[in-house]
């Protein structure tokens, strides 16, 4: 499968009597685009070069596995892939039904929901992937995952303390919506 902007990454599926019923973009190259780069506000961050970033997207099942545990297993298999390239921060976006799936593995709003033209309005969310406090706190899946986690503190400081500075600075509580331009 060709994905426009997707050069470097993995495009995860699930399938079942060998059907497709599921899939998740994992890409680790896409924040170097203009529009990702937009889109998710990466300038804001900051980032250093030690911080190996990825965006995690598309995340869909068929209607029939909706409200299952595919979802969660395709997101789970995102994250280890992450894990195994050594990610740092991970970008992904959802739509406001979501929302609360995403927070439940431990992504941070940090910006307000964009209106994409492609798919509507979506809130852009990033996960500190090696931030085992936040999981812990939160009982978050990605918590199997331990093992494979080696934390670099600073940076991990780093980026949770900007993170909390996007919060503020956007005023999550009281959101404006923006226009996002593929």
């Amino acid at each position: 499968i060709v994905v426009p902007n997707c050069n470097k990454g993995a495009l995860i599926g699930a399938f079942e009597n060998g059907v497709l019923v599921g899939s998740v973009r994992f890409n680790h190259a896409s924040l170097k685009t203009a529009s990702y780069s937009s889109l998710y506000a990466v300038q804001d961050f900051r980032l250093e070069p030690s911080d190996k970033s990825a965006i995690t997207g598309r995340l869909c099942t068929t209607k029939s596995h909706r409200r299952t545990h595919l979802g969660i297993a395709l997101i789970k298999q995102a994250y280890k892939a992450g894990l195994e390239q050594n990610i740092t921060i991970n970008f992904s976006d959802c739509n406001e039904p979501l929302l609360k799936l995403f927070k439940r593995f431990g992504f941070k709003e940090y910006t307000s929901p964009v209106v994409h033209p492609g798919f509507g309005l979506i809130y852009p969310v990033v996960l500190l992937m090696e931030d085992t406090d936040h999981f812990t706190a939160i009982r978050s899946p990605f918590l199997q995952y331990e093992s494979m986690i080696q934390a670099d503190l600073p940076s991990l400081n780093r980026l949770r303390a900007r993170i909390k500075t996007l919060q503020h600075t956007y005023s999550l509580s009281n959101p404006v919506l923006h226009e996002h331009n593929t």
